[in-house]
């Protein structure tokens, strides 16, 4: 997956701003932040969107997404947390690797 971004992020071969990583899973912040605090997760391994990727790849990225909103609640004070994920462009989808 040579031309996907973030399997170049895994792969460090594009820097990137890790902010908590599991065997299965890393969290970043984001270099385009729709809002502030902005973080993406994704799995180490490729899959276009969830609707493709491994349950237990959509299960690591999903308790490390939460284990991070844990954390801004507690450390930055955040008031609240979304937690979004797009499977395919006519969801808007625009990187083709699963990210919450």
């Amino acid at each position: 997956m040579g031309s996907c971004l973030f399997c170049q992020i895994v792969a460090e071969e594009i820097p990137s701003y890790r902010i908590a990583e599991t065997e299965r899973a890393i969290a970043l912040m984001d270099i385009f932040p729709a809002t502030p605090w902005h973080a993406l997760v994704i799995p180490r391994r490729h899959s276009a969107d969830a609707l493709e990727a491994e349950t237990e790849d959509l299960t690591a990225c999903m308790t490390l997404a939460a284990s991070v909103g844990r954390a801004a609640v507690a450390g930055l004070g955040a008031d609240g947390v979304t937690f979004q994920s797009l499977a395919r462009p006519a969801a808007g989808q625009t990187i083709f690797h699963v990210h919450i």
